[in-house]
């Protein structure tokens, strides 16, 4: 095989993205935070349990990274992992509600003060305590909207939760976000992925 006539794809990739307005190298800025992660990866959190040898599924198959609907089977108290029988599982289900309950799915719209709320708290002109009592006073009138309009099962609205991926990964060991790396997830949709900073999580 002439190896000289292989067609180099990556490349190709980057030089249509290039033509098409897209910025497919990190900026200056982001590669400074990627050499101080680096050199100073985050510290470990303590509560962190391995939980890789739980049975899990998930809607996506065996080749995907993007496990965002995963679910596992957590043991019985006698060691068993088989589901509780029907009658039992509609018993312990059964909250009283409407046969057609009413309810609302995602999170609540990200207003200007939740987003200036996150701003202050990750520049220090308000502390970690004063941010959390802004999130309270949120989910208390996302609540109140919910009643006011009559849902049968309420949610609290996920002020707190500033994106899909980072909101996580700013909570598991050895992982780290940017402060500008911005990637597109869908649509108008950004969040900014988490990198890998520990060669062994556990």
């Amino acid at each position: 095989m002439n190896h000289q006539l292989r067609f180099d794809l990556a490349a190709a990739a980057r030089r249509s993205m290039i033509q098409h307005g897209f910025e497919p190298d990190y900026p200056p800025p982001i590669q400074q935070q990627l050499t101080q992660l680096r050199q100073h990866p985050p510290a470990p959190v303590s509560a962190a349990r391995d939980l890789r040898k739980l049975l899990w599924s998930s809607i996506d198959n065996d080749t995907s990274r993007d496990l965002d609907q995963i679910e596992y089977a957590e043991a019985l108290p006698d060691g068993s992992r088989e589901r509780t029988p029907y009658a039992v599982r509609r018993k312990a289900q059964d909250y009283g509600l409407p046969p057609l309950p009413t309810t609302t799915i995602g999170s609540f719209p990200q207003t200007t003060e939740i987003r200036r709320a996150r701003r202050d708290r990750a520049s220090g002109a308000t502390t970690e305590a004063g941010y959390r009592e802004f999130c309270r006073g949120e989910i208390a009138r996302s609540i109140r909207l919910q009643q006011d309009v009559g849902l049968d099962v309420l949610v609290h609205g996920e002020p707190e939760r500033n994106d899909m991926v980072q909101y996580f990964a700013e909570r598991l060991d050895g992982f780290a976000c940017t402060r500008h790396g911005w990637v597109q997830s869908y649509g108008t949709r950004y969040v900014r992925p988490p990198l890998l900073t520990a060669t062994r999580l556990l």
